[in-house]
């Protein structure tokens, strides 16, 4: 019960963090972007897509983790919450392949093989 107590107050203290804190120096509005440069507006997709991509990481994590438990004690609990893990890991990596291929577009001007070898190896798996 205590680290969920401690997670609500984490998690408080983030979003008011977040929004008390500005990402650029004076902004004009609440959703001024930073001015990154070589990216120039193209660095908006940073905060989709980066969040998007460490999410899949640590939805496949949490599956293996729960994978093992299950393999261990035969918990049907473990299983279901693992199939759930991989499930959202899915989603997340579709959702970080298709912000990456947009990303790329915009900065490189083309998606596909000839940028992005891990997602045509992505979307034979």
């Amino acid at each position: 019960m205590i680290w969920k107590i401690f997670l609500f107050i984490l998690l408080a203290f983030v979003s008011i963090a977040g929004i008390a804190f500005p990402i650029v120096e004076k902004p004009s509005a609440w959703y001024e972007f930073p001015f990154i440069p070589g990216l120039e507006e193209n660095a908006k997709i940073i905060f989709f897509h980066v969040p998007t991509a460490w999410l899949t990481v640590i939805a496949f994590l949490l599956s293996t983790v729960f994978s093992f438990r299950y393999l261990r004690n035969k918990n049907l609990d473990e299983d279901a919450k693992a199939h759930s893990a991989a499930q959202l890991g899915m989603i997340f990596c579709i959702l970080a392949t298709v912000t990456g291929a947009v990303w790329a577009k915009f900065a490189w001007g083309q998606s596909g093989a000839g940028i992005q070898d891990k997602q045509v190896s992505l979307r034979y798996y």
